[in-house]
């Protein structure tokens, strides 16, 4: 392929920068909620997701720890370690699952 002598017409504004922020946004929110399910759901409480108006309010108290940010009546969780545990699974999962993608995008 040829992709040096290819000229992009296109300049590169502030849209594409924006979306791609907005992109990695909603991956890193859904990566949390998605350790936070798996990690609360290896601790016997059940594969748990918050409601739409909390998934990116509880992700702080994900972070600190509480694995029960922005669920209602939920007595038993997963603890801190095993929520970090997950998360950084998870997160790692996520990583390398959005770099091959970008790969097999670019070839």
């Amino acid at each position: 392929m040829q992709r040096e002598r290819v000229q992009d017409q296109y300049p590169w504004t502030w849209e594409i920068p924006l979306a791609v922020a907005c992109g990695a946004l909603v991956l890193v929110v859904a990566a949390c909620q998605l350790g936070r399910s798996v990690a609360n759901w290896f601790a016997g409480a059940g594969w748990l997701w918050p409601s739409p108006d909390k998934l990116v309010t509880s992700v702080p108290g994900l972070l600190t720890g509480d694995a029960a940010a922005g669920l209602s009546g939920v007595h038993h969780v997963a603890s801190a370690a095993a929520l970090w545990w997950w998360l950084t699974v998870v997160g790692l999962l996520t990583i390398m699952a959005s770099s091959l993608a970008c790969v097999w995008a670019l070839r």
